[in-house]
């Protein structure tokens, strides 16, 4: 895959070309390699080795061989018959090689970001050893996460001059994803084993929820704060929306409202150029359109739409009242007994926590977890132990203690520094809105399928606005 070529002589004014574009070849080449495993689902770990070779040609077959991994990742098993398993290690480490090879043979750079991820790492290798009530997965998993975030770091750092490429790269992946679940929409599938939000081709409601999240914050905030009134973007952007409310995922639903509310409160406080695109946004016509429209329909079908709302908060629980209470009860139903435990194992051991990676069950019975949930490859290594845990800030206590959390907090700022300093409210929306998913679903350490796709997106907005020489994206003019 080949970027556009830039105009002659754009880039030395520092005008970029027209973001972002669709990338035909791209979208073929998905339909083309799913319908292909659909049809042969033997070819599924041949193409996975493809996929690992593919990852050592460079920074930027890696970037795209950990994409693909991803998607197989969180890919329908019953559309899609691929079994990733411990294949996707081997890509993994493939790109992590190359990345590592780069290091040391080109003297290639690496982004800021390396040293809070290095002392975060370090710190809990060493609390691992000494606190944690199973080190090897504690252990496992900080390496894991290392290994992953660095190299998908790396890979977006050493090729700056394709990140309005790499921004064309995830949007076309995005239409895909939306084109192909629409279809089963419109035949009446796409709802896996459960009957209550919509998965698409992918492999859960929360899944299709958390992963459209962020390019319903990115397309929207390009449209309004942007002025990019493309096609692709209008697509991405409806059909992103039209999918998140499809999944009853809630908690994808607040992280782009609560996200876009830091944001707002960002610009207010650290900056102008935010406020102006906001002032624009709300100035254009299209932008009041949109409102008077939305305004009118609300005050039309304000019994309905209060009922579709209700119902979409509400979800599947029991309650089924319209008051506000029914609907923070439900809230705290899904979320607040997983919390209340967390913050239970996280008082036994404030410092230090009872270990990274370590499920709250796990602190009082390890020898259950150990025997049924960790997978173990050559000569015992542990190669996989899922935990599913809610709230981000409580797992990060209970796992981490104070001492991880700070670390945390400090991983964070220096993930959003650079587009404090020169990216867009658009970018800073979108990777809020990826932090903010871990408030529903901590995913924030996972190098699996949902984990690693949102690290993606979040290292592609950290490149570029690193790399980004003006305050703002450029408007598309269309």
């Amino acid at each position: 895959m080949h970027a556009p070529p830039i105009a002659p002589g754009a880039a030395a004014h520092g005008v970029h070309p027209e973001p972002p574009w669709f990338l035909k070849q791209f979208f073929f080449f998905l339909l083309g390699l799913l319908a292909l495993i659909k049809i042969i689902p033997p070819i599924g770990p041949v193409v996975l080795g493809c996929v690992a070779l593919y990852a050592l040609r460079g920074a930027k077959e890696s970037v795209q061989a950990l994409t693909l991994l991803a998607f197989f990742l969180i890919l329908d098993k019953a559309i899609v018959p691929i079994n990733v398993s411990a294949l996707r290690w081997v890509i993994l480490f493939a790109a992590f090689g190359r990345m590592m090879a780069d290091s040391f043979a080109q003297g290639a750079p690496t982004p800021r970001f390396f040293k809070p991820l290095l002392l975060f790492t370090g710190v809990i290798v060493i609390l691992a050893w000494t606190t944690s009530v199973i080190p090897s997965i504690s252990i496992f998993k900080a390496l894991s996460f290392a290994i992953g975030v660095g190299t998908i770091m790396a890979g977006f750092y050493r090729t700056p001059h394709l990140r309005l490429y790499w921004m064309s790269w995830f949007l076309t992946l995005a239409v895909f994803i939306l084109l192909t679940s629409m279809i089963l929409y419109i035949f009446g599938l796409g709802y896996g084993l459960r009957a209550e939000g919509f998965q698409g081709i992918l492999n859960h409601p929360q899944t299709y929820g958390a992963i459209l999240a962020p390019f319903a914050a990115f397309a929207t905030g390009l449209f309004f704060f942007q002025g990019n009134r493309s096609r692709l973007i209008m697509l991405v952007a409806g059909l992103s929306w039209i999918g998140v409310y499809l999944s009853l995922s809630r908690t994808s639903f607040l992280a782009i409202l609560l996200a876009l509310i830091v944001a707002v409160l960002v610009s207010l406080f650290a900056r102008q150029g935010w406020q102006q695109s906001i002032q624009r946004a709300l100035a254009q016509g299209s932008t009041i359109a949109i409102i008077g429209v939305f305004l009118v329909v609300t005050v039309a079908q304000w019994s309905s739409i209060q009922e579709g709302l209700t119902a979409f908060l509400l979800k599947d629980d029991a309650v089924q009242e319209t008051e506000g209470n029914a609907i923070i009860a439900s809230l705290e139903d899904s979320r607040g007994n997983l919390v209340e435990r967390s913050m239970r194992n996280f008082h036994r051991a404030p410092l230090t926590g009872i270990g990274f990676g370590i499920p709250t069950y796990a602190a009082s019975n390890p020898e259950y977890f150990e025997v049924n949930v960790v997978q173990t490859g050559f000569m015992g290594i542990p190669i996989g132990a899922s935990v599913e845990k809610g709230f981000m800030p409580s797992a990060v206590l209970e796992e981490t203690g104070i001492i991880g959390a700070c670390l945390v907090l400090l991983m964070l700022f220096m993930l959003a520094l650079p587009i404090l300093q020169r990216g867009t409210i658009t970018l800073f929306w979108t990777l809020m809105t990826c932090v903010l998913i871990n408030g529903g679903e901590m995913i924030f350490f996972s190098m699996g399928g949902n984990g690693l796709f949102l690290w993606l997106l979040m290292s592609l907005c950290y490149t570029y606005a690193t790399f980004e020489p003006s305050p703002a994206l450029q408007r598309v003019r269309r």
